[in-house]
C-alpha cells in the first residue's frame, strides 16, 4: 500500500487507459515552450494535462 492521497494518484494515472503520467514540453503551436502532463503509452492514449 502507498501513502498517496487520491489527489495524488489523479496526477500521476492517466484517467483514460491507467498509464503513467509523465512532464513534457510542448515543442510547437501556441503553447511551446509551456510544460504539461502527458500519458507515458503515448501515441496509443494521447489523454494530456495542462
Amino acid at each position: 500500500m502507498t501513502n498517496t492521497t487520491p489527489d495524488e494518484r489523479d496526477t500521476t494515472n492517466c484517467p483514460r487507459c491507467g498509464g503513467s503520467l509523465v512532464m513534457r514540453t510542448s515543442k510547437r503551436g501556441t503553447n511551446e515552450g509551456k510544460q504539461f502532463l502527458g500519458c507515458s503509452n503515448y501515441p496509443k492514449c494521447r489523454f494530456i494535462r495542462h
